[in-house]
């Protein structure tokens, strides 16, 4: 028997018993490793423990889930995410515009001065709104400014890009999951800085490749309406004094929910926790993408400043 099988077999027995396949088979003589360093008992048989599967490691008890749980939020703890790659200086999105003859050096040493007077308005928001620039060059020239390309509104699915994200985050930062290329490709849309962090974070929460690219502030704020409107997985929002807490709080709902697999990442102030409950996702091979809302389940967890 495969490990894959055997795995999605030790799944499915969360849910409705082992099955007769799996108590005939030769999982019985599997051995795997504790993901814990310092278990006793690192070698066990499937068939004889309760185990958690977290980030594709398993733990063979709640003590052990509770150290790879609190490993890995130390390790998104140093994870900022923005200091991946290296930092790229970028022309102004205003000299831009001037040198393909999209604005005169006057609109853009006017729009200049306005942001001196700290308007909240970003430039090329100032440049359509007093001097009716077409929104379509500034969305062009922040393509050229950040290097991607321009989407459309073309094949975006609100239903579909709901499932791959948790509703709080959508909510708390700006950024679209626009769509899917032959589930291996990631499209995310910005409408002015591109957030490599956010994308970063996307990437390894599902394990997709990420592309990042514009989008008008007009087809932005629509599509984002439709999507927060659709429905999204289960979440639960939480906020915690610190770490640990936290990580006693996340061990504890594995305990609870029993799910197939799970994952944590970070999103600048946001800890991501995700369970799926497909068995699919037990070998942690195929791309993280649930079918429908509920097949995972979202926790998003903060450290509260004021405790």
């Amino acid at each position: 028997m495969s490990f894959l099988r055997m795995g999605r077999s030790v799944a499915n027995s969360r849910v409705n018993g082992p099955s007769e396949d799996y108590l005939n088979s030769s999982a019985l003589d599997w051995i795997v490793e504790c993901g814990n360093a310092t278990c006793r008992n690192r070698s066990l048989r499937f068939w004889r423990r309760q185990m958690f599967l977290f980030e594709n490691t398993w733990a063979c008890s709640g003590d052990c889930l509770r150290i790879l749980v609190a490993r890995a939020l130390r390790r998104e703890a140093g994870n900022v995410g923005e200091a991946r790659g290296r930092h790229h200086h970028r022309i102004p999105l205003g000299l831009i515009m001037l040198s393909r003859g999209w604005i005169t050096q006057e609109q853009l040493q006017y729009a200049l001065e306005m942001k001196k007077h700290d308007d909240p308005r970003r430039i090329g928001e100032w440049l359509v709104s007093e001097f009716g620039v077409e929104a379509q060059h500034v969305t062009r020239a922040l393509g050229i400014q950040w290097n991607c390309p321009v989407f459309t509104d073309s094949e975006f699915d609100a239903a579909r890009m709901a499932l791959l994200v948790a509703r709080e985050l959508v909510r708390s930062y700006e950024f679209l999951p626009l769509r899917l290329a032959a589930d291996r490709i990631l499209y995310l849309a910005f409408a002015g800085d591109i957030n490599r962090s956010i994308a970063y974070s996307m990437e390894k929460m599902l394990g997709l490749r990420v592309e990042n690219g514009q989008l008008s502030d007009n087809l932005y704020t629509k599509m984002r309406g439709e999507l927060i409107d659709v429905e999204f997985a289960g979440e639960q929002v939480h906020k915690m004094p610190n770490l640990s807490f936290m990580a006693e709080h996340i061990a504890t709902e594995m305990e609870r929910k029993q799910a197939a697999n799970s994952k944590l990442v970070r999103m600048h102030n946001h800890y991501w926790l995700r369970m799926w409950f497909h068995s699919k996702f037990v070998s942690g091979t195929e791309k993280q993408l649930p079918d429908h809302a509920t097949g995972v389940r979202d926790y998003i967890y903060q450290i509260d400043l004021s405790s």
